[in-house]
């Protein structure tokens, strides 16, 4: 009996982890919207990878590792603590989410409707210079 979709998508996950040298922490009390990535400890923390939305936001927070202008210093847990963003984290954001629909295994609707959705998060909010 072959693998299910999914099963395949956490797999590839996990084979990026190791060919970048970055941890995948699953917390299982964790949710969607707990996901985050640390470029400093090459580390994602997901709850366990079960659905494509799941799989997008980790691909997400490779990019975040991964991609060049992923992590740009932009102090964005200030900003979003006080519910602004900033052109660097936009650019932070958007290149995290091309990193992740280019080295996605496959990218399906829902995955799609996830990046469209966090986007927003940020993009929705007030605009300031950092």
């Amino acid at each position: 009996m072959g693998k299910s979709g999914i099963d395949r998508l956490r797999d590839h996950a996990f084979r990026l982890a190791k060919q970048h040298a970055v941890r995948i922490v699953e917390e299982p009390e964790a949710t969607l919207d707990d996901t985050a990535g640390s470029r400093p400890h090459r580390a994602v923390f997901t709850p366990p990878i079960t659905t494509e939305a799941i799989y997008s936001a980790v691909m997400h927070e490779f990019g975040h590792i991964l991609h060049p202008d992923g992590w740009l210093e932009s102090k964005a847990m200030v900003w979003m603590m006080q519910g602004v963003t900033t052109p660097k984290m936009l650019r932070e954001e958007r290149a995290a989410w091309e990193w992740a629909r280019a080295n996605a295994l496959a990218w399906t609707p829902a995955m799609e409707a996830h990046a469209t959705y966090a986007l927003g998060t940020y993009e929705s909010k007030p605009l300031v210079n950092d």
